[in-house]
């Protein structure tokens, strides 16, 4: 599953596609491209990002609940391990 979403920017219409490329124990890495609308359809912007469950008192890296990692694994679709 990809999310897919629309904006302007300085009257350009962008589109960002995201991803889940990575599923770990405390973790999960997602991709977001930001390409043109129209053609051409240029790359304006790749960002690979890594998201930590982190429990903010104890200042440690969690597991991930085991909703977010069943939503995660789902949303990788056949990337999925």
């Amino acid at each position: 599953m990809r999310l897919t979403t629309y904006w302007a920017h300085w009257g350009i219409l962008l589109v960002a596609y995201s991803l889940v490329q990575r599923v770990g124990n405390k973790s999960l890495t997602y991709r977001t491209r930001l390409v043109r609308a129209e053609e051409p359809q240029d790359d304006c912007a790749i960002l690979t990002g890594v998201v930590v469950h982190f429990d903010l008192e104890r200042r440690c890296a969690l597991v991930l609940p085991d909703a977010i990692r069943a939503a995660a694994l789902a949303a990788m679709g056949e990337r999925a391990p």
